[in-house]
């Protein structure tokens, strides 16, 4: 037993590599003391537990620890929801096993699951401590596998009691604003509640994502998604102030928001359950800020564009958006106010949300220009020269310019998007006055050119040509392709251009 836990002391740190010569002999010790008969002392118990999760750190070795069965050895114990120190070593192996063992979440998932689920029915929240905490990890970790997931999918009142858990958590702080920064709960306890709550999102994240292959019914998937009103408008009551959030209670708010993403806006349930938040009795409700606000402050210029924060906030508001004209309109007005002295500047210059979503246009990758792309086509109802008037050709064509993005954005919205018939666009006096002199392709003003002096009318003609010339071959060279429609959709003047790029061996010839 000395060796165990000189073991335990000498690989401690989670980045430490374990010796060949040390990990056979570590793992002969378990085996023989999982082997034997007797029980162990407290000490020596927690010293082969803590061996145990050291190795189960590496999925090669999660096999050897299930092969000697040390699990059933210990899964009583593992059950009896104690807060010994044993029971705490025993959910940090467990912890470690279900997120590295395939073969582990399969054979002991769903008993598991089954088992720390019933634990939470009636779980005061004023004995919360870690290992509540580590109970709810594993939740998570096993709802990442699609079979641990199904058991919430084909039992609601399963589903339904981890979210009356999370209301229930936010009952017991008795969270209103007002006492958002009282003393009147230790740090520690306020801490483990949201953290309780934040992977309780996780998890109710995970169990949302329906496989296609579950063939439930529309009025089954209602009674999922009814819930997440709750849950939202409770977070939304509770932090009111975006800047006043603290870096976890930022991390709850967007979880719970995330959510949102789980509800098919062709359901009754977005409209039910999800629209109201925003939306009620005629006014649009400040939490629509909170979003826009998020999405401003996250877009910093000069920095990565990290899109898995980005991403779901902006398809969050397209799914709004989409949903609703009064909310895509005042969004549209937020994001992108009638143009006034600001078109004196480039559109992707200034700190403006604006001048942000120009910046996403042309600095970020690929999903998050396609993604933005896609709030553009919303908030300007798929207008095309809306979109080049606001943000200038130059930064839209990189998306303008995929036909397949833009044709079925196009097809998806006026199936799915709330539009209003009438324009909802104005001009300010500042636009009409130099709308002559606004250049379509810079999105800004710019003063005319003069043609050069001392030339004549004759050679300006020749120059044209010349530019019409190298043109015309770019585009049989297809080096260039240029645009032959309105809509911005590349249309073939004739069958030989159809043809053009075509194999001939690719053409089966027909036979009379």
């Amino acid at each position: 037993m000395n060796y165990l836990k000189k073991f335990c002391i000498q690989y401690s740190s989670i980045d430490s590599t374990i010796k060949e010569i040390d990990q056979k002999k570590i793992l002969d010790e378990i085996k023989k003391n999982v082997n034997c008969q007797n029980s162990l002392e407290d000490e020596n118990l927690i010293n082969l537990l803590n061996c145990a999760k050291i190795l189960s750190r590496n999925e090669h070795q999660t096999e050897f620890l299930m092969d000697i069965k040390l699990i059933d050895k210990y899964f009583d114990q593992l059950l009896s929801f104690t807060d010994s120190q044993v029971n705490c070593e025993i959910l940090k192996f467990v912890y470690n096993m279900v997120k590295q063992s395939k073969n582990f979440r399969k054979i002991y998932g769903l008993e598991i699951l089954e088992n720390f689920v019933s634990y939470y029915s009636n779980f005061n929240f004023s004995n919360i401590n870690e290992n509540s905490l580590l109970r709810m990890h594993i939740i998570f970790f096993l709802t990442c596998d699609v079979s641990c997931r199904n058991y919430f999918q084909h039992d609601i009142e399963k589903y339904l009691r981890l979210c009356n858990l999370f209301n229930d958590a936010f009952a017991s702080l008795n969270y209103n604003p007002s006492s958002h920064s009282s003393n009147e709960f230790p740090i520690s306890f306020l801490s483990r509640i949201k953290q309780f709550c934040k992977i309780i999102t996780t998890i109710l994240y995970n169990i949302l994502n329906f496989s296609k292959n579950d063939k439930m019914n529309v009025e089954t998937c209602q009674k999922f998604y009814k819930p997440i009103g709750k849950m939202l408008t409770i977070v939304f009551n509770s932090y009111v102030i975006f800047n006043e959030m603290d870096e976890l209670e930022l991390k709850l708010f967007l979880n719970t928001i995330n959510l949102i993403l789980c509800v098919p806006i062709e359901l009754d349930s977005f409209e039910k359950y999800i629209l109201p938040i925003f939306y009620q009795n005629s006014v649009i409700h400040n939490r629509i800020n909170l979003l826009l606000q998020f999405l401003n402050d996250k877009i910093i210029t000069k920095e990565i564009y990290i899109s898995d924060d980005i991403i779901p906030k902006i398809v969050i508001l397209i799914k709004i958006c989409s949903k609703h004209k009064e909310i895509r309109k005042y969004c549209r007005l937020k994001i992108f106010p009638y143009l006034n002295k600001e078109i004196d500047n480039l559109p992707e210059i200034g700190n403006s949300m604006r001048n942000k979503i120009c910046q996403l246009l042309i600095k970020s990758d690929r999903d998050v220009k396609n993604v933005v792309g896609n709030l553009l086509l919303v908030l300007f109802k798929n207008s095309v020269k809306k979109i080049i008037k606001y943000t200038g050709y130059g930064n839209a064509a990189g998306f303008l310019t995929n036909t397949m993005f833009i044709e079925k954005s196009m097809q998806q919205n006026k199936q799915m998007c709330d539009y209003s018939s009438s324009s909802d666009d104005s001009e300010t006096d500042y636009y009409s006055n130099n709308k002559d002199r606004f250049n379509p392709i810079t999105g800004r003003i710019e003063d005319a050119k003069e043609p050069p002096k001392f030339v004549s009318e004759e050679h300006k003609a020749y120059e044209a040509k010349k530019l019409l010339d190298a043109i015309d071959k770019m585009n049989r060279n297809g080096i260039i392709q240029t645009i032959s429609s309105e809509d911005g959709k590349f249309v073939p003047k004739n069958v030989a251009e159809m043809l053009h790029n075509v194999d001939p061996h690719d053409i089966e010839s027909e036979s009379d």
